[in-house]
């Protein structure tokens, strides 16, 4: 079936080999985000409405991932847990939330986005890869902005609750993800 695609639109198989990968990413990450929604099936609003902050800032900030489909699924899953079911009863007033959500915009700003070297090589000049950094992190800020007036309007619903803490752990993440690209690179030093 795939002989007669790449056939019929005259695909190289570069172009194929890209198109197996985007289908295999897109199927894989709708697999997880209906296997993770199946575990909020009675709070799949705020569920969603999380999947989406988490969405616009983790490709927005980077971070730190995990090797196999199963890490990634059961970390992806506690995420959700701890931020939907678990530290939303950590009662925080609504200006110290909007405190550190204007806390997270600045560790965006300085530390993201983490990406792998291999991911900064794909860029053919260094200001290409400046250029993308500042809309990656140009969107961070607005989302988070975003979020923020929002907690200020709606300071109590759960998506709230829910959204402060994925912001939250996503920019503490985001330390943890250049600390390890820090060690890595000075482990990968040969000192003299």
């Amino acid at each position: 079936m795939l002989q007669k695609f790449q056939t019929k639109y005259e695909l190289t198989d570069y172009q194929m080999k890209l198109l197996k990968y985007l289908l295999t990413v897109f199927f894989g990450e709708l697999g997880k985000i209906l296997a993770i929604g199946l575990l909020f099936i009675n709070n799949y609003p705020v569920y969603l409405w999380c999947l989406l902050i988490m969405a616009s800032v983790r490709t927005s900030t980077g971070g730190v991932h995990c090797r196999t489909y199963l890490g990634c699924l059961f970390a992806s899953a506690s995420y959700f847990l701890l931020c939907i079911d678990i530290l939303p009863y950590i009662e925080i007033s609504g200006i110290i939330r909007i405190c550190l959500l204007c806390l997270c915009i600045i560790i965006n700003a300085v530390i993201g986005p983490v990406m792998s070297d291999a991911r900064k090589s794909r860029y053919k000049s260094e200001e290409m890869l400046q250029k993308c950094i500042k809309k990656s992190l140009l969107r961070a800020f607005v989302m988070v902005s975003c979020f923020i007036l929002y907690t200020c309007f709606y300071p109590d619903t759960a998506v709230a609750n829910a959204g402060f803490w994925i912001i939250m752990l996503n920019s503490i993440q985001l330390i943890i993800g250049k600390i390890k690209n820090l060690e890595r690179r000075s482990n990968s030093c040969i000192i003299l």
